[in-house]
C-alpha cells in the first residue's frame, strides 16, 4: 500500500474511534470508513459491499437467535458467512476489490447484528464521507502551505 493509502486508513482510525468516543456508536468496524474512502470513486463497489452486508446481518441474527453465540465466535461467523457470500458473488458479479468484497461486508454485517441497520449504516456513511472531505482539506492545505 502506498503512504496515501496507509494515511486515508489511518485517518478513517482514528475519525471512528472520535465518532465512537462521542456517540457510542460503532462505524461498520474500525478499519471500514478508511477503505471505503479509498473506494470513494466507484460506488457501485461501495454499494455492493453495503448490500451485501444487510443481508448478512440478517442471516448472522437468525444464527446468532438459534445458537447464542457472541464476541469474537459471532464475529468470526460474520467473517465465514461473508467470505461465502463472495464466494458465491465472483461467481457472477466478479468485485475487484478483496477487502470491499469481504472484509467489509463482515465488520459492517456483526456491527448491524449488534447495534442495528440504521445505526450502523449511519455510522459508517458519515465517517466515511468525513474521512474523504478531511483527506481533501489535508491535500488543500499541503498544497496551499508548499507554494
Amino acid at each position: 500500500m502506498h503512504s496515501v493509502q496507509l494515511g486515508t486508513i489511518g485517518l478513517g482510525i482514528v475519525l471512528g474511534m472520535f465518532f465512537y468516543n462521542r456517540t457510542g456508536r460503532s462505524c461498520g468496524g474500525i478499519i471500514t470508513p478508511g477503505f471505503i474512502a479509498l473506494q470513494i470513486g466507484s460506488p457501485s463497489s461501495i454499494a455492493m459491499a453495503l448490500a451485501s452486508a444487510v443481508v448478512l446481518s440478517f442471516v448472522l441474527e437468525g444464527v446468532v437467535r438459534v445458537t447464542g453465540i457472541y464476541g469474537r465466535q459471532r464475529i468470526a461467523l460474520a467473517m465465514l458467512l461473508a467470505l461465502g457470500c463472495k464466494f458465491m458473488l465472483d461467481l457472477f458479479f466478479p468485485v475487484s476489490s478483496l477487502w470491499l468484497g469481504w472484509v467489509l461486508p463482515g465488520l459492517v454485517a456483526a456491527d448491524m447484528q449488534r447495534q442495528g441497520l440504521v445505526e450502523t449504516l449511519t455510522g459508517t456513511v458519515i465517517v466515511s464521507l468525513l474521512t474523504v472531505m478531511s483527506l481533501e482539506v489535508l491535500v488543500f492545505l499541503g498544497h496551499f502551505v508548499g507554494r
